[in-house]
């Protein structure tokens, strides 16, 4: 979940089913609040700016990648939606959306 804020998408996912959740934040604050509010074995949360993905994390380790309401805050969304595309794995899933306010 990139740009998780304070982890409650992350939190969901991990009730919903999945293995393993990261969120990512790029405020450390926030990210020190999702730990403490939603810490738990099989969610993780990392302090990170959302176009560092792939200094971050493998190439393909993801089987689900969600960014919600995040690209559009973005000074580059074309090398955000790259380094999605090289964490996600061959088959992944990816959920990006964006308001619609234009």
């Amino acid at each position: 979940d990139i740009a998780c804020g304070e982890g409650y998408g992350c939190f969901l996912l991990k009730q919903a089913g999945a293995d393993r959740v990261v969120g990512v934040d790029v405020c450390s604050e926030t990210v020190q609040r999702a730990k403490t509010a939603f810490g738990a074995p099989g969610l993780e949360f990392i302090a990170a700016d959302a176009l560092a993905l792939q200094r971050i994390f493998s190439p393909g380790e993801f089987d689900v990648v969600v960014s919600i309401e995040t690209v559009e805050h973005l000074a580059d969304a074309q090398s955000f939606l790259r380094a999605i595309m090289r964490v996600a794995g061959e088959n992944a899933v990816i959920i990006v959306s964006c308001p619609n306010d234009h």
